[in-house]
This record gives structure tokens, C-alpha cells and sequence, in this order.
């Protein structure tokens, strides 16, 4: 029993040091405490998760979606130590299963993946300009749901390429 609590104290005691190294790094660097934010821009790669959730429609079809991990990225410019204007983007691939029932009772199912696409434009006001900061944030953005189910006959094109040759390609909408 009194192992348990020494091994407990001992991580309590290394949390503490840690937390407490954190806390001072900033202070002991008098430059490094203002930012050097104004005029430099901002990128960053992400890795998202889109999560898994049923939805149900009319007549008992449903849709499972299922969770998915996908990519995202953000471009950044800071106008000054307190602006900062940023472009947000993100993409997953969940699958999904579906089940439609007409109104004849007719069931269908299907087992698919669909696209998932959403981007935003920001504003972020950093309340000072210090390297920590409390801020505020703005946006506007949209989304894109493709179900990568066919809702029209595919149509193919062809012409004359001059470096490839005779060239042939093909495009079927789909609903979205």
C-alpha cells in the first residue's frame, strides 16, 4: 500500500516539475515575451476525425455514417501583432451504410464512401500582443457532401491531343 502511494507522489512531483518548467520559460526571456507576429504568415497541416452517427429519414431509412480520419490545412497572414487573417480547410472519406425504403416498401441498401469537404475564412484578434494571449475568432464558411452515387448516365468525351494523341475521358455526376 505504501508503494501505491509513492509511486503516486512521484507522479504528482513530476507533474509539478514539469508544469513549473513551463511556467517559467517564458519569463526568462524578456524579447521572447512580444511577439513577433506582425507581417509573417502562418501554415499548419492537420490530421481531422469526422465521427461516426445514424441518421434517420422517412418511412425508416437511416444512414450510418461511419467515423473517418482525414487531412486539413491552414494559411495564415497576420496584418499586425493583434490580426491575424487565415484560410481553413479540411477533408475526410467516411463510409457510410444506407437503407432507403420507398413508399412502396421497397428496401434497398448500400454500402459506400462518401467526400467530405469543408473550408473557412477567419479573422483572429489576439486580445495583446504577447506570445500568449487570449483571442477571439470570426468566420465564414461552407461545406461540400458528395455521396459518390451516380445520379445520371456517365458521358464520355474524346479529342485530339496533340502531345498524348487521341485522348478519352469520361465524368458521371453524382448526387451532393
Amino acid at each position: 500500500m505504501l508503494t501505491n502511494s509513492i509511486s503516486l507522489g512521484s507522479k504528482i512531483l513530476i507533474i509539478c516539475c514539469v508544469f513549473g518548467a513551463l511556467a517559467i520559460i517564458p519569463i526568462t526571456d524578456a524579447k521572447a515575451n512580444n511577439s513577433q507576429r506582425s507581417d509573417k504568415w502562418e501554415a499548419s497541416l492537420k490530421i481531422v476525425e469526422s465521427n461516426s452517427t445514424t441518421i434517420d429519414g422517412q418511412n425508416g431509412s437511416n444512414i450510418d455514417l461511419k467515423s473517418s480520419f482525414g487531412w486539413g490545412l491552414t494559411l495564415g497572414y497576420n496584418l499586425n501583432p493583434h490580426v491575424l487573417i487565415n484560410f481553413d480547410f479540411s477533408a475526410t472519406s467516411p463510409s457510410y451504410n444506407a437503407t432507403s425504403i420507398n413508399d412502396g416498401g421497397d428496401t434497398y441498401k448500400l454500402d459506400h464512401t462518401m467526400e467530405l469537404l469543408d473550408s473557412q475564412f477567419n479573422v483572429v484578434y489576439n486580445v495583446f500582443d504577447d506570445q500568449f494571449t487570449p483571442y477571439m475568432q470570426a468566420g465564414a464558411g461552407w461545406a461540400y457532401m458528395d455521396s459518390n452515387i451516380a445520379s445520371s448516365p456517365p458521358v464520355t468525351g474524346c479529342w485530339y491531343d496533340p502531345w498524348r494523341g487521341y485522348v478519352c475521358n469520361g465524368y458521371q455526376n453524382t448526387y451532393n
